[in-house]
């Protein structure tokens, strides 16, 4: 019962913590953006109609519950996805890593579009990746296994505590006693080191089977040990893609702003299969993996993993100082390079059947 109280508090606090974040958050780009503000009133009119929790429901549905036919076809689109963001950001470009074996991981890989895609645009490509296994709930791979381009590793890649903390596990009692103390001993099962282009989509399965403790933390575990794993693995000069939800939420503000200290940076939303939603793609290419900044910025996720496994539900104390730190340095770039983002929500907004009952005012 204490750990069920302990629990409830916690969310109640995250929800008042996060509240008044986007409300800072929010001004600040209503300031700056028309689109922005004509988005938020289609999202208020889609959140106050019924047929717009109909129209996700249904989407969910399909999502957990495909057949055959359907799974298929989610291969198909990942792959479309792949392409049209390689035609917009230039993904692979003409650099000389294409002219050896270009090596490619896959944190969440399956159904395998993504890594599809790349291994026929880039020939002499090689892939390794990572898919929650079936019985966890994870996705089916609809890749040939036995191809020689292509090794999969079926684990959950929020438990790789070794390669998370670089090798330098913590022994201590939290660690011993932790409930999957043995599963967070697993280790990283590839021989090659680095990788040029890093491929970070997972996102929580709501058929994911997970111990009751990270249940609330685990989107938050989740993006950390992807994050960690990617910059960790990459190549100097190498591509990161990384989907995002929600692009003006604080969370991944802060991760945009940290990237564009060590990276050129972009935002992909893929229509149509995205463009409702408030999914978007953050492209990081010419990371420069091994600067003070990217390893600052490791060191400081590897601790934000630490407390969201063994502390349990995370409660985080920013300040409107920090907020309109990050926001003063960045802001301004953030915002222009978002509007396309906005702008793509809120024309699919407004030809949606719970959205376009009456002209914005």
């Amino acid at each position: 019962m204490k750990a069920e109280l302990m629990h409830t508090e916690s969310h109640k606090a995250m929800v008042e913590i996060c509240d008044w974040r986007a409300e800072i958050i929010s001004t600040f780009i209503r300031e700056r953006s028309t689109v922005f503000n004509e988005l938020m009133i289609l999202r208020k009119r889609g959140w106050e109609n019924p047929a717009g929790d109909t129209f996700f429901k249904k989407r969910r549905q399909v999502a957990d519950n495909a057949d055959a036919k359907t799974k298929l076809a989610f291969l198909n689109i990942m792959q479309e996805i792949a392409e049209q963001m390689d035609a917009k950001m230039d993904i692979i470009g003409n650099n000389e890593a294409t002219r050896r074996e270009f090596h490619i991981l896959d944190l969440c890989l399956a159904p395998g579009g993504f890594a599809k895609y790349f291994k026929n645009s880039i020939p002499n490509s090689k892939v390794w990746g990572f898919s929650l296994p079936k019985s966890s709930g994870g996705h089916e791979v609809l890749l040939d296994l036995r191809q020689n381009w292509l090794e999969v590793t079926f684990q959950d890649v929020t438990m790789l505590m070794d390669e998370i903390l670089g090798g330098a596990s913590d022994q201590s009692e939290s660690v011993k006693d932790h409930i999957e103390a043995e599963q967070l001993r697993s280790q990283w099962p590839y021989s090659t080191q680095k990788f040029d282009l890093v491929i970070c989509d997972g996102q929580v399965l709501r058929t994911h089977q997970r111990a009751e403790y990270r249940q609330s933390s685990e989107p938050k575990r989740l993006a950390l040990s992807q994050l960690i794993i990617a910059l960790q693995r990459l190549t100097p000069g190498g591509t990161l893609i990384m989907l995002l939800h929600k692009i003006e939420a604080w969370d991944n503000i802060q991760v945009l702003s940290t990237f564009q200290q060590f990276s050129d940076i972009c935002f992909f939303k893929p229509k149509p299969y995205h463009a409702i939603q408030s999914s978007f793609y953050l492209v990081a290419k010419n990371v420069r993996s091994e600067s003070s900044a990217a390893l600052d910025a490791i060191m400081k996720w590897r601790e934000a993993w630490k407390a969201a496994t063994f502390e349990g539900p995370l409660t985080e104390y920013d300040t409107e100082e920090e907020i309109m730190k990050v926001l003063g340095n960045f802001g301004d770039a953030y915002v222009k390079m978002a509007e396309p983002v906005f702008e793509i929500q809120k024309l699919a907004l407004e030809r949606s059947s719970f959205c376009k009952a009456r002209p914005l005012k």
